[in-house]
């Protein structure tokens, strides 16, 4: 049975180095804990605690560059009220207590009415859209495709929304549609999005298994200002084909907004120039390719470009920037809940002012403990 709900982005503390490292041992190797931690017969709880080192080396003029952090990223928790149950709720919060933090978030607050056909989700809730996961437990890398360090998070698709969502499935096939107020970007990235806080959008996502390894997904998201009179749109689509030891992925994004630029957002943190929001269009692709070698291991290469043409300027004239990213991944479960994965990527930029031209690399390590 195919199952498109993306993984959960929970929650961030800043803890010492050596305390973080003792409770990963402490607790890894605790014969008593499970994947799922059960509170009472109608509550339980189960996250993940991250640890991540990071470095950037970018040729670029912003003075962060060759900047690196070692951060207890992520402390996640996710509270489940009768999972198994017609009705249901569940409940994730976040710290994010790193450097660039937001404190303390709410990701997802829900109910689920079981259906005899579908079920229906009320609440703040994770969008369907997406390839990747909105957590380093459900990736094959450390980071995401348009994420590009200390460059920006160039993601066009939104991670979580209030709203009424309708999902259906079947062994083969997904059908979901949500209507909902705005999206929200919750993630270590602290840019606004262009649809933050608009007035009404609607998402919807149709997947299907096509046997022999294959999965297609094609969904999008449609929303207008407070004003009603301006619009964006996302279209994601992508493709997965497993075969053996193998897993293949190729996603394509299409993004068009006349409410603001998401990159003029990002040179806006660049002390060198401010610019104007304006309408945009962005055309994203990722390609990826994992091979699992043993019971414990796989190694992972992607290939992902961003490509942005903005008006940024009151002359109304288009402005346009490319990025490229190139990673190369491995991933090895130390024990059942014990994970390291490490990354490093290429990270190539092509635009019109010096502020973005940035070209380097971004290495991470990450020690993931889930429970």
């Amino acid at each position: 049975m195919i199952h498109f709900s993306p993984s959960l982005k929970l929650a961030s503390v800043h803890l010492s180095l050596s305390t973080t490292l003792l409770i990963l041992v402490l607790i890894a190797f605790n014969n008593h804990l499970y994947a799922e931690i059960v509170l009472s017969e109608a509550l339980s709880v189960e996250g993940y605690l991250d640890v991540c080192a990071e470095y950037n080396d970018l040729n670029q003029s912003a003075p962060s560059s060759g900047h690196s952090t070692l951060n207890a990223d992520e402390l996640s928790l996710s509270f489940l009220v009768e999972p198994d149950s017609i009705l249901s709720g569940q409940l994730d919060i976040a710290y994010d207590g790193t450097d660039d933090g937001q404190g303390m978030q709410l990701d997802q607050a829900l109910a689920v009415i079981r259906l005899e056909h579908g079920e229906l989700t009320i609440g703040q809730y994770a969008s369907m859209l997406g390839f990747e996961a909105f957590d380093p437990t459900g990736l094959y890398q450390s980071t995401t495709a348009y994420n590009l360090g200390l460059i920006g998070d160039f993601s066009v698709l939104n991670q979580y929304a209030s709203g009424v969502k309708y999902s259906y499935s079947t062994a083969v096939n997904f059908f979901g549609i949500s209507f909902q107020k705005g999206a929200v970007d919750i993630d270590a990235n602290p840019l606004q999005k262009p649809y933050e806080n608009t007035d009404s959008m609607v998402e919807a996502a149709t997947a299907r298994d096509w046997g022999a390894g294959l999965t297609s997904f094609l969904g999008g998201a449609y929303c207008l200002d407070d004003g009603g009179h301006r619009s964006s749109y996302s279209i994601n689509a992508y493709l997965t084909y497993e075969i053996q030891a193998w897993i293949f992925a190729a996603e394509l994004n299409r993004y068009n907004s006349k409410v603001g630029a998401q990159l003029s957002e990002h040179i806006n943190q660049s002390p060198l120039l401010s610019l104007t929001a304006g309408a945009e269009d962005v055309l994203q692709f990722l390609l990826m390719a994992n091979y699992t070698y043993s019971d414990t291991a796989s190694i992972t290469a992607r290939i992902s470009s961003s490509r942005h043409e903005a008006t940024l300027f009151n002359d109304g004239g288009r402005t346009k920037a490319d990025f490229m990213k190139f990673t190369t991944a491995h991933r090895q479960e130390l024990a059942d809940n014990l994970t390291i994965i490490t990354e490093l990527s290429l990270i190539k930029a092509d635009s019109f002012t010096s502020a973005f031209v940035a070209d380097g690399i971004q290495g991470t390590a990450h020690i993931l403990f889930s429970f």
